[in-house]
């Protein structure tokens, strides 16, 4: 329980994974997941754009929301770097993802 904001979880160690995260609602949430003290792990499709908004304390990794490779290799970045996962904010743009995809369930 976090003792300032009652109700709230502590951000102390606790490590997010954001996709979307250089611009808009993305950059917004990056700044204030990271003024607030999570470690994060930012997703972007270009993430040279993260290192601008973030800062040189944030992992940024490339993410696309339509490569499954690439949303694995992101986890196993975070896992390798960080060796937990607290949560998740999926912001990528819904218009990557075609109306009609197929998921699958993970195990």
């Amino acid at each position: 329980m976090n003792e300032a904001n009652p109700g709230r979880l502590d951000p102390n160690g606790r490590v997010i994974k954001l996709s979307g995260a250089n611009r808009g609602i993305g950059a917004a949430i990056t700044r204030h997941l990271h003024e607030a003290g999570y470690r994060l792990n930012l997703g972007a499709r270009w993430p040279g754009a993260i290192e601008q908004s973030a800062g040189d304390d944030c992992m940024h990794q490339a993410f696309d929301a339509l490569d499954p490779e690439s949303a694995q290799g992101w986890t196993d970045a975070t896992m390798a770097n960080f060796g937990r996962i607290g949560g998740l904010v999926n912001n990528a743009d819904p218009a990557a993802v075609p109306i009609n995809a197929a998921f699958e369930p993970l195990p």
